[in-house]
C-alpha cells in the first residue's frame, strides 16, 4: 500500500537494479517510486509535464523505464532509471486524431504500444535510425478490410512478437504481423475474454486481469496451437477485499504484482475523482502464478 491517496495508480513496474516498485499516476501524472512504508518518491522531472501515465515496461537492459501517456502530450517516452530524464519520445501519427497510448510490451529491439482512442496498435524500431514517430502495425478483416479495433488496451505475444494478442473492449485479438489478419480468440466454454485490461505472457500462457461491471479478477489463459481459441481459462483470484477496479502490473518471475483498487470507474470526463468518491491508498497484490 503506498503512503498517499488519491494518486490514482494505474500502472506498475519494477526497478531490476533494486528491486523497487514503480507506479504510474493519472491524477497527478508521472513515475512514482515506492519505498519502504509506501513512502514515494518522484521519477520523471515535472518540467518534462508526462501527463497522465499509464502502461510501462522496463528495458530489457534495466536502464530505461518506457512509459505509455495520455494527455496532455500523448506518447511514449523512455525514462532514465538512474535519474528520471526523458531519453527518448515516441508520438503517434500527426492524423489529426485523438489518441491514448495505453499500454505497451517489449520484444526484442521493437516495442508495440495499443492506442486506445485511435483503435491501433503501433510499433517502434529501438535499434538503428532513432525515429520519433509510432508507425501503425495494419490490422484487417477477413475480407481484407482495413479495421478498427475497439479499444485496445493491454497487449501481449506468445511468440517473439509475430503474433500479437491484443485486449479490446469487445475480447482478445489475435493480430498477425506479416498478414495484419485479425480475428477475436474464441472464449472457451463458459469463460469470457471481455473487460481484459492487463496482459502478461507467462509460462506459455496468458495472464489478464479483468475488471468491469460483475467481473473483477485475474485469469490464466490456455490458447490453442494457433493462438486463435482459448481452450482453458482458469481463475487466480476474484473479488479480492481489495479490488476497485483492477488495472495492470508487472510479472516479477512466477508473481503478478498488479494494481488492485486504480479507482479509474470513479473518474469523471476530466480525469478527477467524481465528487464523493473518497481518494484510496493504492494497493499493489502479488498474486502467485504457478
Amino acid at each position: 500500500t503506498v503512503a498517499e491517496a488519491g494518486l490514482v495508480v494505474e500502472s506498475a513496474a519494477r526497478d531490476p537494479r533494486d528491486g523497487s516498485l514503480l507506479v504510474g499516476s493519472l491524477a497527478r501524472g508521472g513515475v512514482w517510486r515506492v519505498g519502504p512504508g509506501g513512502a514515494l518518491a518522484r521519477l520523471d522531472h515535472p518540467a518534462d509535464s508526462l501527463g497522465e501515465t499509464l502502461g510501462m515496461h522496463v528495458s530489457a537492459d534495466g536502464a530505461r523505464l518506457w512509459v505509455a501517456t495520455g494527455a496532455p502530450r500523448p506518447a511514449v517516452v523512455a525514462l532514465s532509471l538512474a535519474d528520471g530524464r526523458v531519453t527518448r519520445r515516441l508520438v503517434p501519427p500527426a492524423d489529426g486524431g485523438p489518441h491514448l497510448p495505453n499500454d505497451l510490451v517489449l520484444v526484442g529491439d521493437s516495442l508495440f504500444v495499443t492506442d486506445s482512442h485511435a483503435g491501433a496498435v503501433y510499433v517502434a524500431a529501438l535499434a538503428g535510425p532513432a525515429a520519433d514517430t509510432l508507425r501503425p502495425v495494419p490490422a484487417r478483416d477477413p475480407q481484407g478490410n482495413a479495421l478498427r479495433l475497439a479499444y485496445p488496451n493491454g497487449i501481449a505475444t506468445l511468440d517473439g512478437g509475430r503474433t500479437l494478442h491484443v485486449a479490446t473492449s469487445r475480447g482478445l485479438v489475435r493480430l498477425e504481423r506479416g498478414s495484419g489478419h485479425a480475428a477475436r480468440v474464441t472464449p472457451a466454454p463458459r469463460a469470457t475474454l471481455a473487460m481484459i485490461d492487463g496482459l502478461y505472457a507467462h509460462g506459455g500462457r496468458l495472464v489478464a486481469v479483468q475488471n468491469g461491471v460483475g467481473l473483477s479478477q485475474v485469469v490464466s489463459i490456455a490458447l490453442d496451437a494457433g493462438g486463435a481459441r482459448a481452450i482453458d481459462v482458469r481463475v487466480l483470484e476474484r473479488f479480492h477485499p481489495a479490488h476497485d477496479t483492477p488495472t495492470t502490473g508487472v510479472v516479477v518471475g512466477d508473481t503478478l504484482v498488479y494494481v488492485a483498487n486504480s479507482q479509474v470507474s470513479s473518474l469523471d470526463a476530466a480525469g478527477r475523482l467524481r465528487a464523493g468518491v473518497p481518494p484510496q491508498r493504492a494497493v499493489l497484490l502479488a498474486l502467485p502464478l504457478r
